[in-house]
């Protein structure tokens, strides 16, 4: 049976308090003969602290090395820290002991450099890069459980305190949340505390691991084939049910799961139980591993490989023979084969004896993968990506630990995976920014890949049709290999474009979401049996509700943002911090009732398609529609297996994903998110119009693209209309160039978030005055973000620019930035300034 949780027994003592603290263990007498002393990075539920802290640690636990997972008392609680240095005197005045092991949940030495490596590259908390080297239902947290050690209650124990205590003695050990939900948060405390410091409770720990525990089902199977059949004839007439059923797990031979019997004989549930207790069936534990669900695929043959396709996988192979790190990028166009490249590249890395690791930028793009890799590498195939369950992202860790998943799937978590001789790293769509962690630590998955191919002396293979300007800039300057696949496989046409220019259609005081033109290609195209893409970057039915009578726009009231309308339940909601109300029928300022709603999103895209197409079958793919655990298989599926002849979509339906019916891709506003406040706009908005473009004509048939714009002049716009990259990097790397952005130059960001306006501000300005001391490092700002309040706080950031990233990282430490509080984020290396 599925467990919910396990958990450890700790190889130390046992966490006692009685008001003083934790009591040594008795074999040293209360004291070292031999003192050490360790710092450690201690893990909370939420994450880790900023800090390490220094810690004794006790004879018995003589041998640790970094990684070594202890439990360490922290103020008045129990924790889970990871030794990140010995130490030989300690560097505080007083010092507290370790007082567990959990040998279990050691993290490796390799991972351990890794994340130290990772806390200096990007000026984060040691423990928060070591918390990434295991996945959440293997970190383990700590339950803290009491019992009374008196029998009777002391008179003068009263009030809540008495009950609580008569509570403890009636039940026997029971955890602080339970005691918490019963008394309540703060009577509880108030409870213990006062327990605590009269010695009338002892306190211990223990680590839980909740839903890693290895899922089991019921197995059954004849004792004795001999002694079964005679009972058979024995009682044939007289017990038939009984019969028929010992009858068929005779014929089957071998052990059967309850489901499977019972979905050949549904009644037989109760009679299972007669045959096990008489000694004639076996009833055993079978572990079963949690699989993620996906598209039912079979096996797939190779294809053969274009003439470029096999220069590359030829470089890779070489690489991979000679053992030697080797970066490369590999520029293709959009369904130019790039796929097939990675397929040959694992294909090599196994038959050498090696593993690999492929990332993809959205579990979107992961999930549709899969059924590829799959069908080519079978059961060797592992996944992970956080849409999994705790459970099965375990089971697929434990199938990658003992060697029988050999290659890994995944977003940029993967990168962590403990594939024990990694061959290959793989990153598809490299350019993308789900690569960059938007937490602390604020890692990115390349570098992290780049770490781990040169430690292991092993190919990275960087993958895109739109290249970060960064790597291909890397590239011009011979710092990383560059292979090209210019052409389509099979020498597939490149997708026609056509532009509308939406500027005409509004001087003829036509509002219009989709135009005459597009509306034409969607119809001519429903008609001739092709799928159609319809691409639109934004979510919900409006993009802001506005009254017409005063000017009122409905804002979230804990972010300063507008909030979107989604009429299917007539709410508006804010897209930062999940807030919703009802959509205002009267303006709430003037109490007029022209308030409507405004701009356009993916559900008023959908409406209009509807009234277009009414029989067509449309399917929309946002985060409204792909909120539950397996949204994105079934919908991807679907769409694959033709069920649906138009998929809406937001960035979600722009990267990555082959489905060779699709003719028609409409790209309903393509000015989209070119004027944010980022020198990174313009890359983004051609990457993602190119992508999308790309989405048309995958197939046998010639794709067209109808891209709306009122910007068609737009150097970025103008180069995906063209699927011409180097025409915008010749442009855009001239006005990096001239103004010092990346890769002229490094960043970092530094954003400090508070409740007050007044303390963000202040608190910002003071950290640009610390950091404004250094020369050789410019500081921008400070200034309130362009988002200057989100989820009750308000932003204000800075940034700082040098032509060097160490002098920045100097700058940085110098200051003490990676110990600063949750309210400073410092973020070097920034894809998003928002």
């Amino acid at each position: 049976m599925s467990g919910r949780r396990r958990t450890d027994t700790l190889a130390g003592p046992i966490w006692t308090c009685r008001g003083s603290g934790p009591i040594w263990p008795t074999c040293c007498g209360g004291r070292r003969a031999c003192r050490l002393y360790a710092r450690v990075a201690i893990l909370t539920e939420r994450g880790a602290l900023t800090e390490t802290y220094t810690y004794e640690i006790p004879e018995q636990f003589a041998g640790v090395r970094p990684g070594a997972c202890l439990l360490v008392p922290f103020q008045n609680l129990v924790r889970i820290g990871y030794l990140v240095e010995m130490l030989p005197e300690p560097d505080v005045p007083r010092v507290r002991a370790a007082i567990g092991r959990v040998e279990t949940a050691d993290i490796p030495d390799e991972r351990v450099e890794l994340a130290r490596w990772m806390a200096q590259h990007w000026c984060a908390p040691v423990g928060s890069c070591l918390r990434l080297m295991m996945p959440p239902a293997l970190r383990g947290r700590i339950q803290r459980r009491v019992r009374a050690i008196c029998e009777h209650r002391p008179e003068g124990v009263r009030g809540a305190t008495a009950e609580l205590l008569d509570y403890l003695i009636a039940s026997g050990p029971i955890s602080v949340a339970a005691l918490a939900r019963k008394f309540g948060r703060d009577g509880t405390h108030r409870a213990l505390t006062s327990l605590r410091k009269h010695g009338l409770i002892a306190e211990e720990a223990e680590i839980l691991y909740p839903g890693s525990t290895p899922k089991a089902e019921r197995v059954y199977s004849v004792r004795n084939p001999v002694t079964a059949k005679r009972w058979i004839e024995a009682n044939r007439s007289r017990r038939p049910a009984q019969a028929a059923l010992l009858t068929y797990l005779l014929e089957i031979g071998t052990s059967v799961s309850r489901a499977e019997i019972l979905s050949q004989q549904p009644s037989a549930a109760s009679r299972l139980a007669p045959l096990v207790e008489t000694g004639l069936v076996q009833e055993e534990l079978r572990p079963v591993l949690r699989r993620p669900a996906e598209e039912a695929v079979g096996s797939q043959s190779p294809f053969a490989l274009t003439p470029d396709q096999a220069k590359a996988v030829a470089r890779l192979e070489t690489s991979i023979r000679e053992g030697c790190f080797r970066e490369i990028l590999l520029f293709g166009v959009t369904a130019s084969g790039k796929t097939e490249v990675y397929t040959r590249a694992i294909e090599a890395a196994l038959l050498a004896g090696h593993g690999a690791i492929v990332l993809m930028p959205e579990i979107a793009l992961t999930v549709h993968a899969v059924a590829h890799f799959r069908g080519r590498f079978g059961e060797t195939l592992a996944v992970l990506h956080s849409r999994l369950s705790s459970g099965e992202r375990a089971d697929e860790w434990r199938r990658i630990e003992r060697g029988e998943a050999r290659v890994v799937l995944g977003p940029r978590s993967a990168v962590f995976a403990p594939l024990a001789d990694p061959g290959i790293f793989i990153i598809d769509e490299e350019h993308e920014p789900a690569f960059k962690q938007d937490g602390d630590p604020r890692y990115h998955a390349r570098d992290v890949c780049r770490w781990l191919a040169e430690r292991h002396k092993v190919p990275l293979l960087l993958g895109s049709a739109t290249p970060a300007v960064e790597t291909f800039r890397r590239a011009e300057l011979g710092q990383v290999d560059l292979c090209e696949l210019p052409g389509r496989v099979d020498s597939r046409p490149v997708p026609k474009v056509q532009v509308v220019d939406m500027r005409e259609i509004a001087r003829k005081g036509v509002l219009q979401i989709l135009s005459d033109p597009l509306k034409e290609e969607l119809l001519r195209n429903h008609r001739e049996g092709g799928q159609a893409i319809v691409f639109l970057n934004r979510r919900a039915y409006g993009t802001f509700v506005l009254c017409r009578e005063c000017g009122y726009v409905c804002v979230c009231p804990n972010c300063a943002v507008s909030t979107k309308h989604h009429r299917e339940d007539q709410t508006v909601r804010c897209h930062h911090c999940g807030w919703r109300g009802p959509a205002p029928l009267q303006c709430p300022s003037c109490q007029g009732t022209k308030i409507a709603s405004f701009g356009v999103g993916t559900q008023r895209v959908e409406e209009e398609l509807r009234n277009l197409l009414p029989a067509a079958r449309i399917l929309r793919m946002d985060r409204d529609t792909t909120g539950s655990k397996d949204a994105f298989v079934s919908l991807i599926g679907r769409f694959r297996r033709h069920e649906a002849d138009i998929l809406i979509g937001t960035q979600m339906v722009a990267k990555g994903l082959d489905f060779p019916g699709v003719l028609l891709v409409g790209v309903v506003n393509a000015d989209t998110g070119l004027h944010m406040p980022d020198f990174r706009a313009a890359e983004r908005g051609f990457q993602l119009l190119t992508q999308v473009a790309g989405r048309a004509g995958r197939g046998p048939r010639a794709g067209l693209v109808v891209l709306q714009t009122f910007q068609p002049e737009h150097y970025a716009i103008a180069a995906a209309v063209k699927q011409d990259y180097r025409a915008f990097y010749e442009q855009e790397i001239r006005f990096r160039q001239e103004l010092g952005w990346p890769p002229f130059g490094a960043i970092a960001r530094v954003l400090v978030q508070d409740s007050s306006y007044d303390r963000c501000r202040n608190r910002c300005r003071e950290l640009a005055g610390k950091l404004e001391r250094h020369p050789g490092v410019e500081v921008i700002g400070p200034s309130a973000a362009p988002l200057e309040r989100l989820k009750g706080r308000y932003r204000w950031h800075l940034l700082l620019r040098s032509h060097d990233r160490e002098s920045i990282l100097g700058v940085l430490e110098s200051a003490g930035a990676r110990a600063w509080k949750q309210d400073v984020q410092v973020d070097v290396d920034p894809v998003n300034l928002m």
